[in-house]
């Protein structure tokens, strides 16, 4: 896995890939985080926080976007969602297979 963590409340929380529910769920938000077409900076915010949201809830599942949001700043946002991103789509070397 990642090792990758954000700590919402006092509890360090590891990231996870997301399930195929979740990356269903987020559909369009991955579309933006990989093909682009933010209006502004608020909208990149709006569209990775429930991404890495998502892969924390894999842990514990009711965590609230909003104890998310708070835990976290723009780019510290970035990196842990193209972290999940890696995660809920590794990319094989050639040789290599991603059953891990």
């Amino acid at each position: 896995m990642s090792g990758l963590t954000l700590t919402v409340g006092g509890r360090v929380i590891p990231l996870l890939p997301l399930n195929y529910k979740q990356l269903k769920a987020q559909k369009e938000n991955i579309r933006l985080m990989t093909v682009g077409g933010f209006e502004d900076a608020f909208h990149i915010f709006d569209t990775l926080a429930p991404v890495i949201h998502a892969s924390l809830q894999r842990t514990v599942p009711d965590l609230q976007l909003e104890d998310v949001e708070e835990a976290l700043d723009q780019p510290t946002a970035v990196v842990l969602a193209n972290e999940v991103i890696r995660l809920s789509f590794p990319q094989a070397q050639p040789g290599e297979t991603t059953d891990g």
